[in-house]
């Protein structure tokens, strides 16, 4: 990751070490990067229902957040060259 703009757990309470995924057999999460079954799906960027807002995103402060942003992580060696 060239630069990370704050701190959040990468476990099932948060944002999962994963690229987002379309999840199509998920009830409640459509774009995410969780790999948990957990009932919260916390690591959501889009939901597919309209109880969050938009989505179970971070535990604690940022579990509705109304907008996520999310970067990509990029590999070091994607750099070599630049």
């Amino acid at each position: 990751m060239l630069k990370k703009f704050g701190t959040w757990p990468e476990d099932q309470t948060g944002i999962g070490k994963r690229m987002p995924y379309l999840a199509v057999d998920d009830e409640k999460s459509l774009l995410t990067t969780s790999d948990c079954q957990d009932q919260a799906r916390y690591g959501t960027i889009v939901s597919k229902t309209a109880d969050n807002q938009p989505a179970k995103w971070i535990a604690g402060d940022a579990e509705n957040p109304g907008m996520i942003w999310y970067w990509i992580k990029e590999s070091s060696t994607m750099l070599q060259g630049w």
